[in-house]
């Protein structure tokens, strides 16, 4: 069995204007994950990385993406009904700080 370490962050929020003139917030998320990768994978013949398993290592992938309030939202909900208990986890208010 395979474990992966997920790391998501939400280091920015935009609020933006629409061609209408209406204002709506965008969050920029951050989000890393290490994929086991085992040496017929990698090419190689010994751990490439952290632990995990006899001969296994890990390669780390790195993505950003911004959206509206209303996709993470919808995400985060769907992420809930999934994997209940991801709902202990804070989710960010829909009007951004203001950034310094």
């Amino acid at each position: 069995m395979y474990y992966y370490a997920l790391k998501a962050t939400i280091p920015a929020a935009t609020t933006r204007t629409d061609a209408a003139g209406s204002e709506y917030s965008t969050y920029l998320m951050e989000v890393r994950v290490d994929v086991p990768v085992t040496p017929a994978q990698s090419g190689g013949s010994g751990s490439g990385g952290g632990g995990g398993g006899a001969g296994q290592g890990f390669e780390t992938k790195d993505w950003v993406v911004e959206r509206r309030y209303s996709e993470f939202l919808r995400f985060h909900t769907a992420l809930k009904r999934r994997l209940p208990q991801i709902g202990v986890l804070p989710f960010p208010s829909k009007v951004p700080s203001p950034t310094p």
